[in-house]
């Protein structure tokens, strides 16, 4: 709402008569009053009308601004001091709008480790055979899944081992690869992962021995491990299961579809296929 504006007649002396005298009503008393009268008036005005106006909540809304580059307002002090919060607010709750922060707004070594960081982890888990090109110079932490076996005539099939290892990689190296492929025939045994040297070995197919290796933790090469136990079709011919992995569970009926590396399901006569294997390739710095 627009301020109040001072309408008030104030050319009090202009229209005296150029003699007044006191036989037209003019005694001295009134030629006084009619000299004060305008700056009375401005003054009522002021202190009446527009301090109170100017000292309203909703005076900032009345008062003009012109336009600020780069907000989007009304040219009015409230409407754009709203605006100008709303901008800080979003700054200041980590809501910048998509791509406004950039490298060159960062100090040098924030920038340094995020550019560092562009390359953070690459994951395999289509089976087969493939070389690998690497794209930045570094040391790099190598997890392989080997493959799970298929469930057997005998028990479940045992899971994939895992195998972990740190190496360091020259940019433009190709690196030979294979992701296992879970068994896919009764019996049939995982193949394995590996990536280079770091290997994970697939798993075997189940046994009639009781305690039946079922799960293999592997080492960095994937050679040994700690060994966990499954169900064998002779201690329960219904629930053969397949080895869990340490990324994957067995299957635990025929209809389940194991996890990676996990073992596959068997009651002596159906069978289910093993679970494929992984890669995960993660840089860890220069």
């Amino acid at each position: 709402m627009a301020f109040t504006k001072l309408e008030t007649d104030l050319e009090n002396i202009s229209k005296l008569p150029d003699q007044p005298s006191s036989e037209d009503g003019y005694t001295a008393a009134i030629l006084k009053a009619l000299f004060d009268k305008a700056a009375v008036d401005i003054k009522n005005y002021i202190n009446e009308n527009l301090l109170p106006q100017l000292e309203a909540v909703t005076a900032a809304g009345t008062i003009g601004s012109e336009s600020i580059s780069g907000v989007e307002a009304e040219n009015n002090i409230h409407s754009q001091l709203e605006a100008l919060k709303s901008q800080i607010d979003s700054v200041s709750n980590k809501e910048p709008e998509d791509g406004s922060i950039t490298l060159n707004k960062l100090d040098d070594e924030t920038a340094g480790l995020i550019t560092g960081m562009g390359i953070k982890y690459i994951f395999f888990d289509q089976p087969g055979f493939f070389s690998h090109v690497i794209e930045k110079t570094g040391l790099y932490k190598i997890t392989a899944v080997g493959a799970g076996a298929a469930g057997s005539s005998y028990g479940g099939g045992m899971s994939g081992c895992c195998s972990v290892g740190f190496k360091t990689f020259n940019q433009g190296q190709s690196v030979t690869c294979q992701v296992g492929q879970g068994g896919k025939t009764i019996g049939q045994y995982g193949t394995d992962s590996y990536f280079g040297t770091i290997r994970a070995q697939g798993g075997f197919a189940g046994s009639e021995v009781p305690s039946t290796y079922s799960s293999c933790y592997g080492s960095i090469f994937g050679t040994t491990g700690t060994l966990h136990t499954t169900q064998t079709i002779s201690e329960n011919p219904q629930r053969a299961w397949g080895g869990d992995s340490v990324y994957g569970r067995g299957a635990r009926f025929l209809s389940e579809k194991p996890g990676f590396g996990g073992g596959g399901y068997s009651d002596g006569t159906n069978f289910s296929s093993g679970g494929n294997g992984f890669l995960l390739i993660e840089y860890i710095g220069a």
